[in-house]
């Protein structure tokens, strides 16, 4: 057809398709852990306060890393978990999952265990079976390293659960505690504790080593700050005393102590043995005799200021030119603490005599006085002078002057005198040594007896039923030392009103074919949990008081024969800890 033209169509190829073999995917792997029985496996508790471990670990990845260990069976991160509303929200949780077994990280246990148990025992949970992870002082790790920290934190977890995991449930052991309180050493310390506790309805017993009581107030004229006689302040303490029906047994003192808390039996130099429930020792100080130091003992003008206290209260003019002299024989690299009385002993004393003898000339020599001295202005308005002097160059004693270098004018200055008082420091009383043996009491290096837990348990010691109150722990005033009874006598008497005392029995086992008797492993127990006896063979054997054992292993650590293990600490559990440690 004119006009048109044709297209001619392309006809469509058929395209083959070419079907490619479909990729084989490789097969699940198997879950490598394991299919746990209903109520098994451990609860992880991770506590947060603040962001003090988010600053320095990876808490999503150590929940993770946590969660993917078999004997986990749930990881809780908690904010603020050491309060009672949330313990008990944790525990009903775990019990709600069937589990039984708990670790918790990031909390001390020294500082909360024994309040976390508590708590989760009233959801059910075994106090036994509670363990902790302190990752907490991980804290002062430097922040730019957060896997190596992260890594350690897991470590310590994963310890804990293997652990814990590995523990079988323990019994307790309980011991009824005997209404009876007796109170070491009749000082001001010693005499506040016992009326505190005769006043509850307690029987109190003192014991006190010399012929009355009182201590070193029996030394003094006038107590400070009330500036009453101590004769009269002693009085009053004694009324108090009677009336509270307490028991005084004088010129004796403990030789030795057996028992455990709640049942002790001391025996007392001439063979009397008493019993008591509890013990609050308030054995007091003594002070440095200062022999050789500014003629002390050659020369008669040459006092102590207790000694001067004596010429005080006999009425005695102390003289016209009076010259104190501070810190003699502490401060020093043989003692340098402060005694923290002797400050507030010669202001007191220098205003005594500038009252009674205005015309005397009193000259304090000092190294700066402690914050806590009291009426140092006063002293000051009475015309009381106070030199500073250094360590560098101390006082020298001449024939009727002293001379010493003025810090403050920097001036040498020659101070006559009459009479000499030397500021002597308190020290730990003879008997400390033998009583920290007796009670497995640790003591400084000077010889006090040391509390292992100040913030935690004051006046309380590792020994259970046993209280510290008073000098005998360190320098104290007066003051204090009431103070110091008082809180001893409370604690006491919390622990005396409880009736008995119960604990879990992590405690140590003795094979008595093995033991040999040699008493390494009663040395170093601090909690006077062992003791040696002697068995129907005539032979010597250690045996474990459960009630005072806390199962810390280090008797097994020392025994030569293998005779002592503990149940909680077996080989195979402490190689199957180390190996969940993961390189630590």
């Amino acid at each position: 057809m004119p006009g048109k033209t044709r297209t001619k169509k392309k006809s469509k190829k058929a395209t083959r398709v070419r079907k490619r073999p479909a990729k084989k995917r490789p097969a699940k792997k198997s879950q490598t852990r394991p299919v746990r029985a209903k109520g098994t496996g451990v609860a992880v508790v991770i506590s947060q306060c603040e962001s003090d471990l988010s600053r320095v670990l990876d808490i999503t990845s150590l929940e993770k890393q946590v969660a993917a260990n078999p004997e986990v069976a749930l990881v809780k991160v908690q904010d603020y978990p050491c309060t009672i509303g949330k313990i008990d929200a944790i525990g009903a949780l775990i019990v709600k999952r069937g589990l039984s077994r708990v670790v918790v990280a990031g909390s001390s246990e020294r500082l909360y265990g024994k309040f976390f148990r508590n708590i989760l025992a009233q959801s059910g949970i075994d106090p036994s079976l509670v363990e902790f992870a302190d990752i907490s002082r991980l804290c002062s790790a430097p922040p730019g390293a957060k896997k190596a920290t992260t890594s350690g934190a897991l470590g310590l977890i994963n310890m804990a659960v293997a652990r814990v995991a590995g523990t079988s449930p323990m019994e307790k052991v309980e011991a009824d505690i005997k209404p009876v309180c007796v109170v070491l050493g009749g000082g001001i310390a010693g005499m506040s504790a016992a009326t505190a506790m005769a006043s509850r309805g307690v029987k109190t017993i003192i014991v006190e080593k010399d012929e009355s009581v009182g201590g070193l107030l029996k030394q003094l004229n006038i107590v400070f700050p009330s500036y009453i006689e101590a004769s009269e302040f002693l009085n009053g303490q004694s009324r108090n005393i009677d009336a509270g029906a307490v028991e005084v047994k004088t010129g004796v003192e403990p030789v030795s102590v057996r028992g455990h808390v709640g049942n002790f039996e001391i025996e007392l130099t001439g063979g009397e043995k008493i019993e008591a429930g509890v013990i609050i020792v308030a054995t007091g100080a003594d002070l440095l005799t200062p022999k050789g130091l500014f003629g002390y003992g050659e020369r008669d003008q040459v006092v102590t200021q207790v000694e001067f206290e004596a010429i005080l209260k006999r009425g005695d003019n102390p003289g016209s030119d009076v010259v104190m002299i501070q810190c003699v024989g502490s401060r020093n690299d043989e003692r340098p603490y402060c005694s923290r009385i002797c400050c507030t002993a010669s202001i007191k004393n220098a205003i005594l005599i500038k009252q009674k003898f205005p015309a005397s000339q009193v000259t304090i020599l000092s190294r700066g006085f402690a914050g806590y001295a009291g009426d140092l202005d006063r002293a000051r308005d009475m015309g009381v002078d106070i030199i500073r002097y250094s360590p560098e160059k101390p006082p020298v004693l001449g024939d009727t002057t002293v001379e010493v270098y003025d810090q403050i004018s920097e001036m040498e200055a020659h101070i006559p005198f009459d009479r000499i008082v030397l500021a002597v420091p308190m020290l730990p009383p003879a008997t400390n040594t033998s009583l920290a043996r007796m009670f497995k009491i640790p003591t400084d290096s000077y010889g006090f007896l040391v509390e292992p837990r100040l913030k935690v348990r004051p006046e309380e010691y590792a020994p259970r039923g046993v209280f510290v109150a008073g000098s005998a722990h360190w320098p104290s005033t007066i003051t204090e030392s009431i103070v110091q009874g008082y809180g001893a006598a409370s604690r006491a008497f919390d622990l005396i009103s409880l009736g008995k005392v119960e604990r879990i029995a992590r405690t140590t086992t003795v094979d008595r074919d093995l033991c040999r008797g040699c008493g390494r492993c009663e040395e170093v127990c601090r909690h006077g949990a062992i003791e040696l006896v002697v068995d129907e063979d005539g032979l010597k054997r250690a045996e474990v008081i459960p009630i005072q054992c806390v199962g810390c292993g280090v008797c097994v650590s020392v025994c030569p024969s293998g005779a002592l293990s503990h149940a909680d600490m077996t080989a195979r559990l402490i190689d199957t800890t180390i190996e969940a440690a993961g390189g630590i």
